[in-house]
């Protein structure tokens, strides 16, 4: 009765831990819930369409991985009065959740440890000197050794769409890593209001142009595995046991 029940548990958890693995899906294109936008809290919130996440894609040029995101609505035409609104790729270089030069802050990234960040801000006027007036920017920061923040402009911005590449400005290697795409709007620009994220749970990662994205596990079934390999050991221990006394 003992090997049965120790042959069954090991069977459910092989095939627990089997569909867990193979919920890995191929994700050169992402679509995102319409209407999920949330506030500050996490709670969901009416949003400007712009703000929307609908679709996140990914793509290869020259050897560098660019992400493509489709919003609900227009980006805006320029920049808006005393608000910033930024379309991001938080990216997990070394894959260590521990390491976060970006900080933390899993209502946007996830639980990743953020290594770099990669946006198209759109900065409102009279912010900085470098953009008295305002605009979209394209910003690369990288905190894998020293503090290393750069601008490009090879961002494309066009009616619903926002995409730009993740490579490293300076020399554009491939990314590689784990990420979450995410668009947040502040409003005073020190103000978080709302943001949307792609995927909801989870993260994407891509290697060499290859995408896939991994679904955040429910705890509720890493716990029944984690009991049912417990359930085993237990089992084994008091046959071995039971050995020993005969």
């Amino acid at each position: 009765m003992t090997r049965r029940l120790s042959i069954l548990l090991t069977t459910v958890t092989v095939t627990l831990l089997m569909a867990l693995a193979t919920s890995m899906v191929l994700a050169e294109a992402f679509t995102d819930p319409v209407g999920d936008t949330f506030d500050a809290g996490g709670s969901l919130t009416t949003a400007d369409p712009f703000i929307d996440l609908t679709n996140v894609e990914f793509y290869t040029i020259g050897g560098t991985l660019w992400v493509k995101m489709t919003l609900a609505g227009v980006l805006p035409a320029g920049p808006i009065q005393n608000t910033f609104i930024e379309w991001d790729m938080l990216v997990d270089v070394d894959g260590n959740n521990a390491t976060h030069g970006w900080g933390q802050w899993p209502l946007i990234d996830n639980g990743i440890g953020v290594d770099v960040l990669v946006r198209v801000g759109l900065v409102p006027p009279g912010v900085t000197d470098a953009m008295p007036a305002g605009g979209y920017i394209g910003q690369f920061s990288d905190w894998t050794g020293a503090y290393s923040p750069r601008t490009f402009t090879d961002f494309q911005v066009n009616q619903n769409t926002v995409a730009f590449p993740l490579g490293n400005p300076a020399d554009r290697p491939t990314t590689t890593g784990r990420g979450v795409a995410a668009v947040r709007k502040y409003s005073p620009p020190t103000t978080f209001q709302s943001g949307d994220k792609a995927p909801n749970e989870g993260y994407f990662t891509f290697v060499n142009g290859a995408v896939t994205v991994v679904p955040e596990f429910p705890a509720v079934l890493l716990t029944l595995g984690a009991a049912m390999i417990l359930g085993i050991a237990i089992l084994r221990r008091a046959k071995s046991a039971k050995r020993a006394f005969t």
